[in-house]
């Protein structure tokens, strides 16, 4: 009887697109966790300008970065006329960005893993599935409130938008480039 070997989701199997590309040295797997600090940056930029242009149409820019730091920072929620303190923004606006530079090299790292380049509606679907629930796990434990406060629908929205400009960046422009030699 011949003995069978059991593959992980991770091992490659030889014949493979790939895994041809790996073995002639034509994939630089040092390229992924810049794609993905790269594509989060792009995420919370889209997501930033949705939120500021509500603001901006409501008369009361940076209002929402400045209400989620005080939440976030300080434990209360802001007067909704008050001028945003502008530490206590920048400091949302840095722990925004860090989440997104956090989780979506991990992402890129896992579509790396793939054998073929990923369809971009999977992509979009795997990257908006962990933007919310990574708004609602967090949102939920450490800023209680913050749903009624933004609005669950612009939230899905904004959330769409930053699955969907991150998707197109990973798939039509970092997994072209990680293919190439490395320099």
């Amino acid at each position: 009887m011949g003995e069978r070997r059991v593959t992980s989701f991770v091992e490659r199997r030889s014949g493979t697109d790939l895994t041809r590309a790996l073995q002639r040295g034509l994939v630089d797997y040092t390229a992924w966790p810049i794609h993905g600090a790269v594509a989060g940056a792009i995420g919370a930029v889209a997501i930033a300008l949705v939120f500021e242009a509500i603001d901006v149409a409501r008369g009361n820019p940076l209002w929402t970065p400045y209400a989620l730091g005080s939440l976030l920072f300080l434990g209360r929620w802001p007067v909704r006329d008050a001028s945003p303190l502008s530490i206590v923004t920048i400091g949302y606006v840095a722990v925004h960005f860090g989440v997104f530079a956090g989780f979506t090299p991990i992402a890129a790292h896992m579509i790396s893993l793939l054998r073929r380049p990923v369809p971009i509606w999977a992509v979009f679907l795997f990257l908006f599935a962990c933007i919310e629930a990574s708004f609602l796990g967090l949102g939920l434990v450490f800023l209680p409130g913050v749903v009624s406060l933004l609005g669950g629908g612009r939230v899905a929205a904004a959330n769409a938008l930053a699955a969907a400009s991150m998707a197109a960046y990973l798939c039509w422009f970092a997994w072209p480039r990680a293919l190439r030699r490395p320099e």
